[in-house]
């Protein structure tokens, strides 16, 4: 009797992990749906790490359907740059002015296409993993996404309010983006 005890305590352990996991799933599956379903507005800060040097960016976005749309707010020599997005491309052009930023991974990602490749994981990346952190008072979720696939994504989001905190894209497990969401709603 002694030993079916702790068997019987074990067991409901991991029933109680499973079904926690199981409805922080469905959370994200809220997440996904309200990306998809109507339009999507953020403003985030970037930071991209090079290996040699990092640079960091504030991008305003926006997406209705699938049309995307970004503008730079910082750093100030290129604010008011603006594109619309359509994929992974590594140039904006705005007036003849062209802005190649280089590229962090195999796949093509550039700063400036990292906040539509974070919606586009949201919207069709594939869960690895799944848990909780505390944040503070605040608990969030936390998403190890595949985002393409030299890259997954890891993707804080707030529990109570599913809006996303931040989101780290790591190639070759090197973080190679750091993405730090100021606005969201969607």
């Amino acid at each position: 009797m002694r030993q079916a005890i702790p068997l019987v305590l074990m067991i409901t352990l991991l029933l109680t992990a499973c079904s926690a996991s199981a409805g922080d799933t469905e959370k994200f599956a809220e997440l996904r749906e309200s990306v998809e379903v109507g339009s999507l507005n953020a403003k985030a800060e970037i930071t991209a790490d090079f290996g040699n040097k990092v640079q960091s960016y504030t991008i305003d976005y926006s997406q209705n359907g699938d049309c995307s749309r970004m503008e730079i707010l910082e750093p100030e020599l290129l604010r008011g740059i603006a594109a619309s997005i359509d994929g992974l491309d590594s140039r904006i052009e705005f007036d003849g002015l062209i802005l190649d930023t280089g590229e962090l991974d195999v796949d093509g990602l550039t700063p400036m296409s990292a906040l539509p490749a974070i919606v586009e994981s949201i919207k069709n990346g594939h869960i690895e993993a799944v848990w909780r952190e505390k944040d503070g008072d605040d608990t969030l979720l936390v998403f190890d996404l595949t985002v393409m696939d030299s890259a997954n994504m890891n993707l804080w989001i707030a529990a109570d309010s599913l809006i996303p905190q931040r989101a780290e894209i790591r190639y070759e497990e090197r973080v190679i983006i750091t993405c730090v969401f100021l606005e969201w709603s969607a």
